[in-house]
């Protein structure tokens, strides 16, 4: 019987590609190749998981350690009018996350990516373990001993405050947000006596105090520094967006919200506040609503 090279290859790749990711991964993509919608073939073969603006994700029976992540379009629907997302921003979303350039520049800050279809449909990528919420990623991040607010929504925007100046203090290391944590310091100094009445520098003292925390753990400082270099708010650190990698056990970022048009990763986009802008987030913990992206 007469083999054809084509076939032998084909062989060789599934043989590979089930060692790897096991053989459910390798009758998704088979099928998909074939021509069966991508989603309709995870439905029948997966675990779906999880579903965002735009993707969907499923966990792999004979493989805990991946996950498929397929663009979460429908082409009877369209355009989705919550999101407004193009089925090209979906796109982009899979390209940015398996970007080489990326991960060899931003190493352990995103999930790992290792297969990919080639219109970029769908990825295949590292499992993340989720954070349980809010403590649990305080504690990560060696802030477990600062008290926020016991509301959710103050706590959410004292949170982001934190991370944006963090970013800042990245983008612009000898810049107005490595100022203001000097004032912060000489304010420290000045207050140590227990005869110095509380004053307004309160706020200002306790952001300061969070900040040398935050820059004290360097997996913090990876992650805001690459959320800077690439324009992604600060929102996205969030306890629904971050968790600890399986495989480096570092606390990573699991969507990118890279939705824009995809360009490779090469040169830095920075963000940069006055210090009235700072000290507004300080004191009044309020980001400025035209930072909450970099500029590309």
């Amino acid at each position: 019987m007469y083999i054809k090279k084509s076939q032998i290859i084909d062989f060789i790749k599934e043989s590979v590609a089930e060692s790897y990711f096991g053989k459910v991964f390798v009758e998704f993509k088979k099928r998909a190749q074939q021509g069966t919608n991508p989603l309709e073939v995870a439905e029948d073969l997966l675990q779906r998981i999880g579903q965002g603006s735009t993707r969907v994700v499923f966990s792999f029976p004979d493989n805990p350690g991946i996950v498929l992540k397929i663009i979460n379009w429908d082409e009877e629907v369209g355009v989705n009018p919550r999101t407004g997302f193009e089925r090209q921003q979906m796109i982009d979303s899979n390209k940015w996350e398996s970007d080489l350039q990326m991960q060899q520049k931003y190493p352990n800050v995103f999930p790992r990516t290792f297969e990919h279809a080639d219109d970029f449909s769908w990825i295949i990528s590292e499992k993340v373990k989720p954070v349980s919420g809010f403590d649990e990623l305080l504690k990560i991040m060696g802030l477990e001993d600062e008290q926020f607010s016991k509301f959710p929504s103050i706590r959410n925007i004292q949170f982001q405050a934190l991370i944006e100046l963090g970013i800042s203090y990245f983008q612009e290391p000898s810049g107005a947000a490595q100022q203001m944590l000097s004032e912060v310091e000489q304010t420290v100094a000045m207050t140590q006596a227990p005869s110095t009445p509380r004053t307004s520098q309160g706020p200002q003292r306790a952001m300061g105090r969070r900040l040398q925390k935050l820059l004290a753990t360097r997996q913090n400082t990876q992650i805001l520094a690459a959320m800077g270099d690439l324009g992604i708010p600060s929102v996205e650190f969030s306890p629904k967006n971050v968790g600890v990698s399986e495989i480096t056990g570092r606390l990573a970022l699991l969507d990118a919200s890279l939705w824009q048009e995809y360009k490779p990763v090469t040169e830095s986009r920075k963000i940069k506040l006055s210090r009235k802008e700072l000290r507004k987030i300080i004191r009044e913990g309020i980001v400025p609503d035209k930072h909450s992206r970099a500029e590309a």
